[in-house]
């Protein structure tokens, strides 16, 4: 496992990079982004101080319930553009408690894959190709977040994150 973090770590968090996003993983299950001046939180508990964030997502939702984001409640497949300087944020709800991060300004873009409910490993693997252009991808596996990020091949690398670390994810160019 220590391997497949150092292989994350230089995939995703080289100094340098311009156009990237952040994120820093609080718990097990608690993840914040940081992407152009947004600062999102996913918190499976909703126990994270939320006064620091300009989105909060309580995930997972329970089914039929709109996932609460920016002050609104967004049903399955609808979604929520939010701007703050030079950058926007595109909020997505996605079927099976997910949902859809497209960050974009002037350093580029970058979308994050943050899944809701627990997945099995064959779900986790199709989800390049269930939401196509995912840089990353933030799924539950067995009571804990883990880390994907997509690579040129179109494959999802996998570890479990250092809680408290910072992982800089650059997207993939296709």
């Amino acid at each position: 496992m220590k391997a497949m973090i150092g292989l994350l770590a230089m995939l995703c968090c080289s100094e340098g990079w311009t156009r990237h996003c952040e994120l820093q993983f609080n718990g097990p299950l608690a993840v914040v982004v940081r992407y152009g001046g947004f600062t999102v939180l996913a918190d499976a508990e909703g126990a994270q101080a939320q006064h620091a964030a300009d989105v909060a997502l309580r995930m997972p939702f329970q089914d039929g319930a709109p996932l609460h984001a920016g002050g609104k409640a967004l049903q399955v497949w609808e979604a929520v553009q939010l701007h703050k300087g030079r950058s926007s944020l595109r909020l997505t709800a996605l079927p099976e408690q997910a949902a859809m991060l497209d960050f974009s300004g002037s350093t580029g873009s970058c979308r994050i894959y943050i899944g809701g409910r627990a997945m099995r490993d064959e779900e986790i693997g199709l989800i390049p190709q269930r939401f196509p252009g995912a840089d990353a991808a933030l799924p539950r596996r067995a009571g804990q977040r883990i880390f994907g990020v997509v690579t040129r091949t179109g494959a999802l690398r996998l570890a479990v994150p250092v809680p408290g670390q910072v992982y800089r994810i650059r997207p993939v160019r296709r």
